[in-house]
């Protein structure tokens, strides 16, 4: 006689799962929420791989102890470090595998991450357009010549 196989907690917890997903519940909108930042975040990581680009053209083309390399350089490093913090906003969500969770904790998770990415793309934004609008000015100067003026 075969012995009947006990229920896997983890097994039965995924199922619940896919049955709130299936109804289109709170968990399925934040799944949502979390893709649509993870887009609008990726989009913003090839904006700086591109910036980073063009303030490394201007850096190598600056000329050795003036101003403007220093301010190069350091924007270069403020858009490192914003694409650090991007990187933040597409971290996957894995909760802790436990038969213990509910689905209600799940979908609090999930929330709670939908909230932390928004909140980190915003900051990366932010970050982003101050820094290019500094750029902006930056290569501005540089080709109205004032960089002897201000930089030097």
């Amino acid at each position: 006689m075969p012995s009947e196989a006990k229920p896997d907690p983890m097994r039965q917890l995924l199922q619940q799962v896919s049955d709130v997903r299936a109804k289109g519940g709170v968990g399925s909108e934040a799944l949502y929420y979390m893709g649509a930042i993870d887009t609008k975040t990726s989009a913003l990581l090839a904006h700086l791989s591109m910036m980073i680009a063009a303030v490394s053209f201007f850096y190598s083309q600056a000329a050795d102890g003036t101003g403007a390399k220093t301010f190069y350089g350091v924007e270069i490093l403020l858009y490192l470090a914003t694409t650090l913090w991007c990187l933040r906003g597409i971290f996957i969500l894995r909760p802790k595998a436990s038969p213990a969770l509910q689905v209600d904790q799940l979908i609090e998770l999930r929330i709670r991450e939908v909230d932390a990415r928004l909140k980190s793309y915003g900051i990366a934004m932010t970050a982003t357009i101050m820094t290019t609008l500094v750029f902006m000015l930056t290569v501005l100067c540089h080709l109205l010549a004032l960089e002897r003026w201000l930089l030097a």
